[in-house]
C-alpha cells in the first residue's frame, strides 16, 4: 500500500497567544453584534418554544391598510381573482401568508404564526381542498 504525506502548513499569524487571544474577541464581538440584530426576532420565538409564551399581539394598526379585516387579526387583500394575501398586521414580524384558488385544490404558501388560527379564515374563502406548504420548513403537507 502506497502512503502519501502532504506536508502540514501552520498558519504562521496564529502562533502567537495574542493573536489567538484578538480572534478569540474579534469572533465574540461579531457573535454579538449578529445576537444584537436578531434579538427582536428571536427573543419571542425562544420564550415561546422554551416558556410556552406567546408573543405579544401588537394593536391594530391605526393607519390605513390596504385590503379588509377577516377579524381583529388577519387582514385580506386580493391580489387577483384566484389569488389572496392574508396578512397577520398584529403579529411582530408581520407575516403574510398567499391562498391560491384553482379548480380543484387551493395551495397555501405558509399557514401563519399560529398565534391565532388561520384555518377558518381560509375555509371561510374556499371550500375546496387545500394544500398547505409550509414556509420556514421544507415539508409539504396537506392537513386541511
Amino acid at each position: 500500500m502506497l502512503r502519501v504525506t502532504l506536508p502540514v502548513r501552520r498558519c504562521k499569524h496564529m502562533s502567537s497567544p495574542l493573536n489567538r487571544i484578538l480572534f478569540a474577541f474579534v469572533v465574540l464581538a461579531v457573535t454579538i453584534v449578529l445576537a444584537a440584530y436578531f434579538a427582536p426576532y428571536v427573543y419571542p420565538e425562544l420564550e415561546y418554544r422554551l416558556h410556552g409564551k406567546q408573543a405579544a399581539v401588537l394593536s391594530k394598526p391605526a393607519a390605513a391598510i390596504a385590503g379588509h379585516w377577516n377579524d381583529d387579526y388577519f387582514l385580506l387583500e386580493e391580489i387577483d381573482p384566484t389569488t389572496l394575501a392574508i396578512g397577520e398586521p398584529r403579529y411582530y414580524q408581520g407575516n403574510c401568508s398567499y391562498l391560491i384558488i384553482g379548480r380543484q385544490r387551493a395551495v397555501l404558501f405558509d399557514a401563519g404564526t399560529g398565534t391565532r388560527d388561520i384555518v377558518p379564515v381560509v375555509r371561510s374563502l374556499t371550500t375546496l381542498p387545500i394544500t398547505v406548504i409550509r414556509r420556514i420548513c421544507t415539508s409539504i403537507m396537506s392537513v386541511l
